[in-house]
């Protein structure tokens, strides 16, 4: 009984610091899949697929975007454009930022096209009316192209947990576990 109540005790600490300690970072960091299973018009028969990294900078505004794409020809990656778009994963939304006009250089890399975006901003319009919905992974991007002008591939935003506060629910897991364990020997 000791045990169990020093194991709920750690991760309860554990979880605690987690919750309570401000996140030392100002960047936030999210990831994208995009798929044409992710479309939610069903004519789309495709084997793109790509993924995405995005950073931000909390304080500024200003982002870095990465993504990855194969199955789509470069030429008409260059021609169409790909947004970030409003909405969660059964929701087809509005454009709320859009790439085109955003260095528009796609590069190889073996059989992957790759698109860097580097300093692109989010004004504050942007940030008032969108970042909640950011943070909640109710964005995605959505690429389109010739063959499929609503969108090719399409992958939600979602936020990556701050280091720190993974690493503390991961050691009350790993605490919980350890004592499971010993208790059951």
């Amino acid at each position: 009984m000791t045990r169990c109540v020093s194991t709920i005790a750690a991760v309860a600490l554990a979880l605690g610091f987690a919750v309570a300690q401000p996140a030392q970072a100002d960047l936030l960091l999210f990831t994208s899949t995009l798929l044409p299973e992710n479309e939610l018009h069903t004519d789309v028969q495709s084997n793109a697929a790509g993924v995405a990294i995005m950073s931000v900078d909390t304080d500024t505004g200003l982002f870095d975007l990465t993504l990855w794409v194969t199955g789509i020809d470069q030429a008409d990656l260059t021609a169409n454009p790909f947004h970030i778009h409003i909405g969660g994963p059964e929701v087809s939304g509005g454009i709320i930022f859009g790439f085109l006009g955003v260095d528009n250089d796609w590069t190889t890399n073996g059989s992957l096209l790759v698109r860097e975006i580097v300093d692109a901003q989010f004004d504050q319009a942007f940030i008032d009316t969108y970042w909640d919905d950011l943070l909640a992974g109710d964005t995605y991007l959505n690429v389109h192209t010739s063959a499929y002008p609503p969108g090719e591939i399409r992958g939600q935003l979602i936020p990556v947990p701050e280091p720190t506060s993974l690493g503390l629910v991961a050691i009350g897991v790993g605490v919980m576990l350890t004592g499971r364990r010993r208790r059951a020997t």
